[in-house]
């Protein structure tokens, strides 16, 4: 996946403007990264993003990642401090995935999360494969505000900028080797 990123991004490189404006961020500073990913075939009627990445900073400030169908984009803006309450208080409600992953016959959903609370970094992650173990309530409200959340004001975020701080929640060996587990089971 970032691979694939990395090449998208450095297809839309010449197509971002070099004077947006910029933001100073610190991993000190963030409050969640989202990500959701499927693999099922996307209806773009209902204009469901099929990979999406937001990473949300005190202050409201937001960098995102979602694939369209256009292609990708990157965004950067700031939501309300209305918003951003909201957006904490669902991740209060983020609690760890249990049960088995099993085989993947059709398709699957992800979604994974890194939440900070108290000075700690909380990391989640849940796959429901075929439809067979949805998100937990907390983890769906999050999926539902993030597939529908509008970047109004957002501008292109510039290629340089993303080496900073990452968008997506970090992939960790642990979740893919226990992930694989649970399917060899």
């Amino acid at each position: 996946m970032l691979l694939r990123t990395a090449i998208l991004l450095s297809l839309l490189a010449p197509a971002l403007p070099g004077n947006a404006q910029s933001y100073n961020v610190s991993a000190e500073t963030v409050v969640v990264r989202l990500a959701y990913h499927t693999t099922y075939a996307v209806d773009w009627a209902d204009s469901r993003y099929p990979n999406v990445c937001l990473a949300l900073y005190r202050g409201g400030y937001y960098r995102l990642s979602r694939m369209t169908i256009d292609g990708g984009e990157t965004l950067q803006g700031r939501i309300s401090e209305n918003q951003l309450r909201r957006v904490a208080k669902m991740a209060e409600g983020l609690r760890p995935q249990t049960g088995d992953g099993g085989l993947l016959y059709r398709g699957a959903e992800s979604f994974a999360a890194e939440v900070v609370r108290g000075g700690n970094r909380l990391s989640y992650l849940w796959v429901d494969a075929d439809h067979r173990q949805p998100f937990p309530s907390a983890a769906s409200n999050m999926v539902e505000w993030l597939q529908n959340f509008k970047a109004e004001g957002a501008f292109p975020l510039e290629l340089r900028e993303l080496s900073e701080q990452p968008i997506c929640p970090a992939a960790s060996e642990k979740w893919l080797q226990s992930d694989l587990a649970s399917l060899a089971r």
